[in-house]
């Protein structure tokens, strides 16, 4: 079974191929319009053969008053903190884990 993104932090194995996929599945996202709901480290499913991130979960409108798959512009800005928020969560998981006695799991 393919690894979440969850997975390869929780094994400290979350490296720079990995980085440069999660940034351009979030490229892709904001630039096709994908709409997704809650994206979290557990949903990312990473994709070995081919070197890409890949959504098992979420994707799609589900609020009643769509505005996200009506407005391009918005959906991206929507993705853009989405992403802003993964990253942060992984620097904070890998500076966590820099300080001795110290682990803590990225938010799911």
């Amino acid at each position: 079974m393919a690894p979440t993104l969850q997975d390869l932090v929780d094994q400290g194995v979350f490296n720079a191929p990995h980085y440069k996929a999660l940034k351009e599945f979030f490229q892709v996202c904001a630039c096709n319009h994908i709409i997704f709901g809650e994206m979290h480290a557990a949903n990312l499913v990473y994709d070995h053969e081919v070197g890409i991130f890949v959504c098992i979960d979420s994707i799609g409108e589900k609020s009643f008053i769509p505005i996200n798959e009506w407005s391009k512009l918005l959906n991206a800005r929507r993705v853009r903190k989405t992403e802003k928020r993964i990253l942060q969560e992984l620097t904070n998981v890998v500076a966590a884990r820099r300080t001795p006695g110290r682990q803590m799991p990225l938010q799911g």
